[in-house]
């Protein structure tokens, strides 16, 4: 991915969302190596407070370490990512309490100009959409528990929608009854023969499908 030296002031990430849990719960899950590893990364170490730093991997696809630029506990914590000198990405996470709820406000900014960025914010646009429902997931429905990950990754020349055929239309690896939309419920067949139901989180064809699945403990798939 190529840089620039200048970056943009309207080109940010910004999602909200209300958690039925107090922001103490919240901001453990941002900043608790073990609690963050039960919704984000598959591994993380945290050095807390302003100076301290987040590094998170997940094998094969990320590994770095983030400064933290600030640190206010139950409010706000800034984090910023190394990996495109010159130029900085930041995320601020601000907490709000609100009657034993949190209101979560995130923000993903300092993209560079230029097409080269493209992709990489067309990345964290889908990125938070999922991350952040299973933030809410795992705080809402299986909080202190430990989760087991697994991922596939494939690369193939084809179009993009060709790849979400293959997933989700007709005769593909997951074969659904109806068309669905998010916040229905849905019943869909593998290729194996597994039936799998649950609720549609996010339905936004050709780029991303997140669903419940009752069969995997109430588990997320993305």
């Amino acid at each position: 991915m190529k840089g620039t030296a200048t970056r943009s002031a309207s080109r940010q990430v910004a999602r909200e969302l209300t958690l039925d849990v107090p922001a103490e719960a919240v901001w453990k899950a941002l900043t608790d190596a073990a609690e963050l590893t039960r919704w984000f990364p598959l591994e993380a170490r945290v050095r807390p407070g302003s100076g301290g730093a987040i590094w998170m991997k997940w094998e094969g696809v990320y590994e770095a370490e983030s400064p933290i630029e600030a640190w206010e506990p139950g409010r706000h914590l800034r984090t910023v990512f190394p990996l495109h000198e010159p130029v900085r990405l930041s995320t601020d996470y601000y907490l709000e309490s609100d009657k034993g709820r949190t209101v979560l406000r995130v923000v993903t900014s300092g993209f560079g100009e230029g097409t080269d960025w493209d992709e990489w914010f067309a990345g964290v646009n889908t990125g938070w959409d999922f991350e952040l429902r299973s933030l809410k997931h795992y705080l809402e429905r299986h909080q202190g528990t430990d989760r087991v990950a697994l991922s596939v990754r494939a690369s193939y020349r084809s179009s993009t929608a060709d790849a979400w055929n293959r997933l989700a239309g007709i005769g593909a690896w997951l074969s659904f009854d109806e068309v669905s939309v998010a916040g229905s419920r849905y019943r869909a067949r593998t290729q194996t023969g597994e039936e799998l139901t649950g609720m549609v989180e996010q339905w936004l064809p050709p780029r991303q499908v997140v669903l419940t699945v009752d069969q995997y403990n109430d588990g997320i798939m993305r």
